[in-house]
Order: structure tokens, then sequence, then C-alpha cells
């Protein structure tokens, strides 16, 4: 007989078609994080391409509408996205004052629609996750249903507040600045250190279905200060290796630029493939520290259940 750790913090937990499977990844987060995170997202790295695809061309869909109807011109082209010296040359030659409040009207509706857009395909990629956690697959079709309900206007919420937070953080920095540069140094250290004790307030809202409040609560208490830290040093690192990769990236994008069109389709397709992969680990990385700590918040809550061989 085998003994299935199914928490009770979350009833919905307690309906899933494979308990062998979910309580496989609980113990895994619990005794050997990174490992399982590294397994989770390789198993989920295909269906996570292909999101992430579709969100990728759903997002510079709406960004070409938006642009094209609120401007009555679209800068961003193959040409253009490809080559971002000569957007930047598109928006230094325009003429926005004659534009007027439409420039406005045309820049805040993209910002919002991005920023819901965003929110959705979160609330996408993390049921994704989750379905592997619970049942060792995902199906597509399944999870953009499943990803289609509140939730995205909560994950909108918590970004609103997240950036609101930041905004008001940087203004006291800038301030200090006029003060002491060492000590704005200091303040922005802590501001992003801080802002990163809601690192669980995402998937708490996907995967746990909390509410904002909740979810910020829940984050905010599990991710302590040294966690916070140790957070912050990781993604220094992971910075530091993201930096090397664009490097080469950037290298490789010189050489397909050689190429006529071929090579700008192969620049997209890497593009698209690392995108694919740093989101799937990320969202895997996030969803595993989620579950790793509500497993430690419920152990004194925990129904047993004894599964047949």
């Amino acid at each position: 007989m085998e003994n299935l750790l199914i928490l009770r913090i979350f009833p919905e937990l307690l309906d899933v078609s494979n308990p062998i499977i979910m309580n496989n990844y609980l113990q895994g987060f619990k005794q050997d994080l990174f490992n399982t995170i590294m397994d989770l997202s390789g198993k989920s790295f295909l269906k996570i391409l292909i999101a992430y695809t579709l969100t990728s061309i759903a997002m510079f869909s709406i960004m070409w509408l938006v642009f094209t109807i609120g401007l009555g011109t679209n800068p961003f082209t193959i040409e253009t996205m490809s080559d971002p010296e000569a957007l930047r040359n598109f928006f230094e030659s325009m003429d926005t004052s004659s534009l007027g409040s439409n420039f406005i009207f045309t820049i805040i509706l993209y910002l919002v629609i991005m920023m819901i857009l965003a929110s959705w395909s979160y609330n996408f990629f993390f049921i994704i996750i989750d379905q592997y956690i619970h049942e060792g697959n995902s199906l597509l079709l399944n999870a953009f249903n499943k990803s289609l309900d509140k939730s995205v206007f909560r994950i909108f919420y918590a970004n609103i507040l997240l950036i609101l937070m930041f905004m008001a953080g940087a203004y006291i920095g800038g301030s200090l600045n006029s003060i002491s540069g060492f000590l704005s140094f200091i303040w922005v250290l802590a501001l992003f250190i801080f802002l990163l004790k809601f690192t669980l307030a995402i998937p708490a809202i996907a995967a746990g279905k909390l509410s904002v409040s909740e979810a910020f609560g829940y984050s905010f208490n599990n991710i302590t200060w040294g966690r916070a830290i140790k957070l912050f040093l990781i993604l220094i690192v992971a910075g530091v290796g993201l930096l090397i990769l664009g490097m080469i990236l950037g290298v490789i994008s010189l050489a397909l630029a050689a190429i006529p069109s071929v090579g700008t389709v192969i620049q997209y397709l890497i593009q698209l493939i690392i995108g694919g992969f740093i989101t799937s680990f990320l969202v895997a990385g996030t969803i595993g520290l989620y579950y790793r700590y509500i497993t430690e918040e419920a152990e004194d809550e925990t129904v047993v259940i004894n599964s047949p061989e």
C-alpha cells in the first residue's frame, strides 16, 4: 500500500484524476525541488511552447490592430520587429503632436489590452503546468477553456497592484537620490527584495484559485525575507546567464540577418523556442514553490489516503 498525501487547504486539490502522480510531484517539490522543476519543465515544454507561440501571435495581432486603427499606421512590421533600430527610427520620425488625444488613447488602450492578454496567458501557462502536476499530462484545448475564467482579472488586478507598488517605491527612491545616491541604491535594492515576497501571488491565483488579497497574503507570509533574498541572488545569476545567452543570440541574429526572408523566419523560431523554454521553467519553478510551501503549511492538516498497489 502506498500513502498518498492530499492537501485539505483547497478542496479542489482532492479532485484529481491521478492522485499518485500528484503526490509524486508534491513529494518532489518538498524533497528535491530543482530536479522536480526541471522534470516538470521538460515534460511540459512542448505544450508551453505551443501556448507561448499562440499567445505571442495573439499579442502581435492585437498590437497591429490597435495601432493601425488608432494611428492610421502600424510601426510593427516584420522588418521593424526584426530590427529594433528601424522601430526606434520610426517612432522618432513620427509627429506625435499632431495625433493629440488620439495617440494617448491608443497607447492607453494598447497597454490595457496587453495587460489583460498577458494576464490570460499567465493563467493559461499555469493551468497547463498544474494539469501536469494533477494528471501527468495536459490537453491544450481543455487548458484553454479553463484559462478563460475570473482568475484572468484577478491576475490583472494583482499586476496593477505590483506595478503601483513599484512606481511608489521608485518615486521614493528618486527622492532619496537627491539626498544620497548610496541611500537611494539601498532603497531600490530593498524594494526589489520586497516585491519578490509576492512571487507566489500569481500561481496562488491561477493554481490555488485564491482571491487577490488571499494570494498576496499567502505569498508575503511564505516568502520570508530570507527566501526573498535567496530568490534575488538566483535572479542575479539567471540574469547573467540570460545576458550571455542574449549576446550569443545577437551574434546569431546578425548572421541570420544576411539571409533574406528565411533568416528572419529562423530568427523568430529561435526566439520562440527560447521564450517557450524560459516560460516553462519560470512557471514550473514558481508553481513548484507554491506547492512546496503549501505542503509545509498543511503538514498538520493532511488527509492520508491509502491507494491500492
